[in-house]
């Protein structure tokens, strides 16, 4: 089962693309999409090569979005809880 029908993926938006370069060499490319669902997505693209064109990209998108092989359970959101500890000892020195 795919996550979108070709028509939903079409109806997604690139927020923003990112090209990953590690040690000199082209590792991929990172796209943030706003789904047609409401929800946001980061997806991995690595099969292009580092000149590829914005419309290969979407392309790219639209193929995970529509091909069952990339089709995941949405996981459960994680609760996250940050606190402040030993706040008595703000403003000590180090030493």
């Amino acid at each position: 089962m795919a996550m979108f029908t070709e028509a939903q993926a079409q109806n997604s938006k690139l927020e923003n693309t990112q090209k990953i370069v590690v040690d000199d060499e082209f590792i991929g490319f990172r796209a943030q999409i706003s789904g047609s669902d409401g929800y946001g997505y980061s997806i991995r693209i690595d099969n292009l090569a580092a000149d590829a064109t914005v419309a290969a990209i979407k392309n790219e998108v639209i193929a995970h979005f529509t091909g069952s092989v990339n089709y995941q359970l949405p996981v459960s959101i994680p609760t996250v809880v940050v606190s402040n500890e030993f706040t008595s000892s703000n403003g000590d020195t180090l030493g």
